[in-house]
């Protein structure tokens, strides 16, 4: 069911429960009112005919039937009168008109003084009237034909009105709700119009204010980071392809051009030795795109852990240092980190190492003495770590761009690489909500600052 449909048939049922209760408390207070207002008029008959029976005249049937038509007017009234030994002494209508009038009722009268009932079509008022010896039960009945009739033509106009109303406001709430829905249709419109060929498009954000606009803006924002993604992605396939097939190609080469003659021992053990290099080389490129991959998954599927800073950074150094002995890693604790909770953070163990070591490896690999120099310092739960080089450095221009797959700066390219490291440490950071500050100068070298939350 549509969302129109739903909110119109809502509003119609809401409508109509407000219009039955009115309804009936109306119809209700109205027949109360009837009763009410038609027993009034049965006691002032009755209070007429009793003042008469008070007095010392003799009274008739006659007498008493001339009572009941003068006396306030009512349609098809009769009065009864019993004796106190319930036996009837006037009455003004035919005894076969007259329901039977039981001595329980009678009784009940001279008990209660006074009693309101119907039967059938007449209503009746009873009296019990007592003065010195004398005591009569005065019955007073009538139909009130015009009270009920006002009652079934009112009963009538609200069932009419009910039914024109219910109608009239269900066509209104499908309009309203019509009106309501459109910037949703006019969103929807907007969305099922945009593919994969022009995620550049925006949805219209309306006033910028309401609850429809903020959707809009919401799904703009999805937009733009579709956009990035594809983006990167396309990006990150050319690129990857490309760093993938050149050393693919060159051992391919190598092997094709030892094969056109037969070679010297030696001429062979060049070419295996340059082919293991291009082949550690494409295994670099391949744990580097791994790693890529699994900083880009949804960060609640990553699992993390309290984690000890100084360790880690000593597991690095030590693997670093083991394979590349060129390599110099200088360390620089702090004053103030005697307390090991000033060095635990909550992390993945093996993407923070993977930052550190590609941060480390850069630093050593870009300056011309391969040393990097790192500093620890904290304060207000915020664990600072700087890694500083002494190397080419990076312009301004491609600052704006290191955290792309795949790109490197001008510099950069007279050196072994893949434009993989600072883009990955980008995401291993973001996932661990750590702030990551570049300073930089050419020629002078680089300053990589990251800030770490202190999980005590």
């Amino acid at each position: 069911m549509k969302i129109r449909t739903k909110l119109s048939m809502q509003f119609a049922c809401i409508v109509a429960s407000i219009l039955i209760l009115f309804s009936i408390s109306i119809y209700y207070s109205s027949v109360t009112y009837r009763k009410i207002e038609f027993k009034g008029r049965l006691f002032e008959k009755a209070q007429s005919v009793g003042k008469l029976l008070n007095t010392d005249e003799i009274i008739n049937d006659d007498i008493l039937k001339n009572i009941a038509k003068k006396t306030v007017p009512l349609y098809n009234a009769d009065i009864i009168i019993f004796n106190d030994s319930n036996y009837q002494v006037l009455n003004t209508t035919d005894s076969l008109k007259f329901f039977n009038i039981s001595n329980r009722l009678l009784d009940e009268i001279k008990l209660n003084k006074e009693l309101y009932f119907d039967h059938q079509d007449k209503e009746f008022y009873g009296k019990y009237l007592s003065k010195n010896s004398t005591k009569h039960i005065l019955i007073v009945s009538a139909e009130d034909i015009y009270g009920h009739s006002k009652i079934k033509n009112l009963l009538n106009i609200l069932i009419i009105g009910f039914i024109l109303s219910v109608l009239l406001t269900s066509f209104i709430a499908w309009i309203y709700a019509g009106l309501a829905l459109k910037p949703i249709s006019d969103v929807v419109s907007q969305v099922d119009n945009i593919t994969i060929n022009n995620l550049y498009s925006r949805v219209k954000e309306g006033n910028g204010k309401d609850e429809i606009a903020y959707l809009a803006v919401t799904f703009n924002k999805m937009l733009e980071r579709l956009e990035g993604a594809f983006k990167m992605q396309r990006s990150f396939v050319s690129n990857a392809s490309h760093e993938l097939r050149t050393p693919l190609t060159s051992i391919s080469g190598e092997i094709e051009v030892t094969l056109l003659k037969e070679r010297k021992t030696d001429e062979y053990e060049k070419v295996l030795i340059s082919i293991l290099e291009e082949i550690k080389n494409l295994g670099k490129l391949s744990n580097g795109l791994l790693e890529l991959a699994q900083a880009s998954l949804d960060i609640s599927s990553i699992k993390k852990q309290a984690l000890r800073i100084d360790e880690l950074i000593w597991q690095v150094r030590t693997d670093i240092i083991k394979h590349k002995k060129e390599y110099t890693i200088n360390l620089d604790f702090g004053e103030n980190l005697d307390d090991e909770k000033k060095l635990t953070i909550d992390g993945n163990e093996q993407l923070i190492k993977s930052a550190f070591f590609n941060l480390m490896d850069n630093g050593c690999k870009f300056s011309d003495n391969n040393q990097i120099d790192i500093k620890i310092a904290y304060h207000n739960k915020i664990l600072k770590i700087d890694f500083k080089d002494q190397g080419m450095g990076i312009s301004k221009e491609d600052l704006n761009y290191i955290s792309e797959p795949f790109y490197r700066g001008y510099n950069a390219k007279v050196i072994d690489g893949h434009g993989i490291g600072l883009p990955l440490v980008y995401k291993i950071v973001k996932i661990h909500d750590c702030q990551i500050l570049i300073d930089s100068e050419v020629n002078k070298g680089t300053t990589i600052s990251l800030s770490f939350p202190v999980t005590n």
